[in-house]
């Protein structure tokens, strides 16, 4: 068994066993949104201006959303494209 830290809309965290099989699967998860934030960069040209996390000076503020700390992602990067 593993364990996944598991965050929960009311900003409560729990760490909760899963198989060994959907540990795996959680893994491929993570890589594709790292591959994803990649090819945003790499490929249509954005730059990443801002990485927000709960270490960041701004996250008692809500985020453009409208969402306070804890009702969204634990990390997030700002983007922003400059069109020529």
């Amino acid at each position: 068994m593993q364990i996944i830290k598991y965050k929960f809309a009311d900003g409560t965290t729990n760490e909760v066993s899963v198989t060994e099989e959907f540990y795996l699967l959680y893994l491929q998860l993570v890589q594709m949104e790292k591959r994803n934030i990649h090819f945003y960069i790499n490929k249509c040209g954005f730059s990443a201006v801002e990485f927000i996390c709960e270490k960041h000076a701004g996250t008692s503020d809500k985020t453009a959303d409208g969402k306070g700390p804890g009702e969204g992602p634990d990390e997030m990067f700002r983007f922003e494209k400059v069109m020529r």
